[in-house]
């Protein structure tokens, strides 16, 4: 049983499993190349080249990245200029500026944010969903 448990927008730590990991690029920090983690992470500076997480990305109102994205899951509230691939589940919030192609299982989008591109979206087992259809009689 845990004894103590945090939750900080989005990211979770169990003292009792251990603490998942969490990278933070810092307001003051740009980062230019193909960045990589497998643990959570948040950006809250300047990115360009490629973000990959095998875990949860926070990208910071005060963020500008110019990368292409991948994520399990993601939660935008910066610019991001670039294609945006997330597993299971993107969230766009209202100070989002987005342009770029997005391929994600559900997709939120607060009133506000701003996107630019299309959309594809697919079940957890990779197939695309289809139009519903209706058929007239």
């Amino acid at each position: 049983m845990a004894m103590f448990q945090r939750k900080e927008e989005g990211f979770t730590s169990n003292s009792a499993a251990g603490p998942v990991g969490e990278t933070v690029v810092g307001h003051s920090v740009k980062l230019e190349g193909d960045f990589s983690s497998d643990e959570n992470v948040r950006i809250d500076g300047t990115v360009s080249g490629t973000v990959k997480t095998n875990k949860n990305l926070i990208i910071g109102e005060r963020a500008s990245v110019e990368a292409d994205v991948f994520a399990d899951n993601a939660t935008i509230a910066g610019r991001v200029n670039g294609n945006i691939d997330v597993k299971t589940k993107l969230e766009l919030l209202e100070t989002a500026r987005v342009a770029g192609d997005i391929k994600t299982g559900v997709l939120s989008i607060t009133a506000g944010a701003i996107f630019s591109g299309q959309c594809s979206m697919s079940t957890e087992q990779g197939e695309a969903v289809d139009a519903v259809k209706t058929e007239k009689k």
